[in-house]
């Protein structure tokens, strides 16, 4: 068998939660588009940029690479990552790549009311709550109250 045979071979058992190849499906601009507007519950949303395997460099330690970084019309900010392997504390690994992501975006100087949005998508072979669900949404909640955390700007106070 040729290489080129043993390739398409292995191509063959290969599904979008594979890294290899979500990489070359998340090149396309509408792919990703239609992941986020199924996911986000928008089927208005558009993309306007992805970059697959986007380096996020972290000078005073370790950097990462998002699996696609989106931008919305909006400007909003999308990092999109798949996982099979259930090895690590993801919660905390999101929550890692989300601050990276903000800081390679934002210039130095920016007021926090400027910093942009960034919204992380995990799409998992597992799942991570592990409450039989297929799809979680996350919000911040103030314990206190049980409600969710909006951000607040000067004019409202």
């Amino acid at each position: 068998m040729s290489n080129k045979a043993k390739i398409r071979e292995e191509a063959k058992k290969l599904n979008p939660i594979d890294n290899l190849m979500f990489q070359k499906m998340a090149e396309e601009t509408a792919f990703c588009e239609e992941i986020l507007q199924v996911i986000l519950s928008d089927p208005n949303l558009k993309v306007i940029d992805t970059t697959p395997q986007y380096v996020g460099t972290n000078l005073q330690g370790r950097s990462v690479i998002l699996d696609a970084r989106c931008i919305l019309s909006s400007g909003k900010q999308i990092n999109i990552e798949v996982q099979k392997a259930d090895d690590d504390n993801h919660q905390k690994r999101v929550r890692y790549n989300g601050a990276i992501l903000t800081t390679n975006i934002t210039d130095p100087g920016t007021k926090f009311e400027q910093v942009p949005d960034v919204c992380i998508i995990f799409i998992s072979k597992f799942d991570l709550f592990q409450s039989s669900r297929s799809l979680y949404h996350v919000d911040r909640i103030v314990r206190e109250t049980g409600k969710r955390w909006k951000m607040v700007s000067k004019n409202s106070m």
